[in-house]
């Protein structure tokens, strides 16, 4: 077919009212050549240089029926070795305009933009609206670290023949409970529904095998996690003040110690003298402490300020052995 004017052009088209209960294909198209050359069940080439926008497919349905809807179906069941895509899309990196490999549009609240049975592999980056012209009740998040230490982090497997069924991560897992995370953030669980055909060969024709499930959102953890670092970190600081603090008290102690010592020994040395006034003075000190003191420093002043001098307690029976010191303090 080729058309030279501006008017809207078909390459095939078709049209049909029905009001039977039996299938109904407006294009139908049948294969069973079992060569070795490329085989189309359809192929579209558009090499148009006009500016209006073009569609290799296009499916309408308006249709007030009950069944499923399926803008386009592609199953592959053959046995053959090589790689199988269910769709495939590619768009040449020098080709202008902005890229969108697959787009898809579902808002509806309890709706899906894209459903996966099966691991899905991203080479660039997920992102999330966020900016700032979207939200509204913005306000600083409550504390999350009481609540984050009742979260039960569990290792687990799936159940073999649901993995093989709906496509669920094979081997050692580890994360949460849905049930059990629903009690300390319950909007980051969510029922889900998991659906596949009876028949995956007669999609179009077979009923939906449906599972209701408790699913967790993992991403919307991220925004906890980060606020539970922050409380940590301030109470990490706050108990690294606290010891800074406690040290500089310790070392100013030893200090001071160290000084008093000093003025003791030297008091000591210049003023030795008989220790038989303040003997008893020391017995009756000494006779009060436990059994299990071994070395402790006495310092005994009396009421003329005299002080009796270091006085190292080995047991209490042995007072009378040791040397004991005054001198006056001026």
């Amino acid at each position: 077919m080729e058309i030279n004017d501006d008017g809207i052009a078909y390459g095939n088209a078709s049209a049909f009212e029905s009001n039977g209960n039996s299938n109904i294909y407006g294009n139908h198209i049948y294969n069973s050549n079992i060569g070795n050359g490329i085989h189309w069940g359809n192929y579209n080439l558009l090499t148009s240089s006009g500016n209006g926008n073009q569609a290799g497919i296009e499916t309408v349905i308006n249709n007030w029926g009950n069944g499923f809807h399926y803008g386009q179906i592609n199953s592959l069941s053959g046995l053959g070795t090589g790689s199988k895509y269910g769709t495939f899309n590619y768009i040449d990196a020098a080709s202008g305009g902005i890229h969108i490999g697959l787009y898809s549009q579902a808002t509806q609240a309890i709706g899906y933009s894209g459903y996966f049975l099966g691991n899905v592999f991203v080479s660039g980056v997920f992102t999330n609206p966020s900016d700032s012209s979207l939200k509204e009740n913005i306000k600083e998040s409550a504390s999350v670290l009481l609540k984050l230490n009742q979260l039960k982090v569990k290792d687990y497997n799936f159940k073999s023949d649901l993995s093989q069924k709906y496509g669920f991560a094979r081997g050692q897992q580890t994360g949460f409970i849905a049930q059990e995370l629903e009690q300390v953030f319950p909007n980051l669980v969510k029922e889900e529904i998991l659906s596949i055909p009876n028949d995956p060969t007669k999609i179009a024709e077979t009923t939906q095998e449906e599972r209701k499930i408790k699913a967790i959102n993992y991403v919307g953890l991220i925004p906890y996690l980060t606020k539970a670092i922050q409380e940590q970190q301030e109470v990490i600081i706050a108990q690294k003040n606290k010891v800074a603090s406690l040290e500089l008290e310790v070392q100013f102690l030893k200090e001071k110690q160290k000084l008093v010592e000093e003025r003791l020994l030297q008091l000591e040395k210049d003023n030795l003298i008989s220790n038989t006034e303040y003997l008893p003075l020391l017995q009756g000190a000494i006779s009060s402490f436990p059994l299990h003191v071994l070395q402790t420093k006495l310092f005994l002043y009396s009421l003329k300020r005299a002080s009796v001098g270091r006085f190292f307690c080995l047991t209490k029976n042995s007072l009378l052995s040791q040397k004991a010191f005054y001198c006056s303090l001026g």
